[in-house]
């Protein structure tokens, strides 16, 4: 691999993290609202 690949390569799991973690947050936030509705 060449060094443009693995800077490609860490740019596209950053971002993939990133996503994972909004999604996280979001999740939570959904829970959240729901148990203050019960």
């Amino acid at each position: 691999m060449n060094q443009h690949q693995l800077v490609t390569l860490k740019a596209t799991s950053d971002y993939f993290n990133h996503l994972k973690i909004k999604t996280l947050i979001f999740n939570g936030l959904l829970i959240q609202n729901r148990k203050r509705k019960l």
